[in-house]
């Protein structure tokens, strides 16, 4: 583990830090993995520049554009809502059919 670690130390950090759920292990595993803390801290204050500057800007357009961006929610939000229920019938469908079969 420690040869990736010394070959994509800041990259894979930096990359790591706009994977959903693993945002708050980084640090940790830099440390474990004896990433240098200069390394570190460059890598993820970089991240963090380009994430909260993504974030910023959405925020920004969504702003400017509040009229269209709530009628494609409603629109996605409908379609969304319809293929969650129909994903969640399906798998209603498949249980009873296993039970009825084990019975």
């Amino acid at each position: 583990m420690d040869a990736p670690a010394g070959r994509y130390g800041a990259v894979s950090l930096v990359l790591s830090r706009f994977i959903p759920g693993v945002r708050a292990v980084v640090p940790p595993f830099a440390g474990a993995l004896r990433i240098s803390p200069v390394t570190t801290m460059l890598a993820l204050s970089l991240a963090s520049a380009v994430w909260y500057g993504l974030v910023s800007y959405l925020a920004f357009r969504a702003g400017a554009d509040w009229g269209a961006l709530m009628a494609r929610i409603t629109r996605y939000g409908r379609f969304a809502a319809i293929a969650a229920a129909a994903i969640v019938a399906a798998g209603a469908l498949a249980w009873w059919i296993r039970r009825r079969r084990m019975a």
